[in-house]
């Protein structure tokens, strides 16, 4: 079993076949292990020119896939599974407000972010 990390900072590739399953930390390792050939996928490499991937997104490495941010892979002898551990949907802001209430509704959230903070021995530098 391997994870990504849920923010995405680190890349893990991988690749199942008959023969065994490689993961890394880049493509070009997975291809070496598999003993695939070293091509590209021209499909996802026109993607990554036009700034039009997602997480979801293979390698641009023909015959590796990329494991998205927040999942986990589990391999086993016939399959691999790739599943969500980590979804922040809930924990987001969904109210909408009418632009003239905005700016009070901003203040009124950054006080109390700042107040839950604050521990009383702070220093604050500011710039400009």
């Amino acid at each position: 079993m391997c994870f990504r990390d849920h923010l995405g900072f680190e890349t893990l590739f991988y690749r199942h076949d008959a023969r065994a399953s490689y993961v890394a930390s880049e493509a070009k390792q997975v291809v070496v292990g598999a003993r695939i050939p070293r091509e590209p996928d021209l499909d996802v490499l026109e993607r990554i020119f036009f700034q039009d991937l997602d997480d979801r997104s293979p390698a641009a490495l023909r015959g590796v896939e990329r494991l998205p941010k927040a999942t986990t892979l589990s391999i086993e002898p016939r399959r691999t599974r790739v599943a969500p551990y980590w979804d922040p949907k809930p924990l987001v802001e969904t109210a909408r407000y009418p632009a003239e209430d905005l700016q009070g509704r901003f203040d009124e959230l950054m006080g109390q972010a700042v107040t839950r903070m604050r521990t009383g021995s702070d220093v604050v530098s500011l710039s400009g």
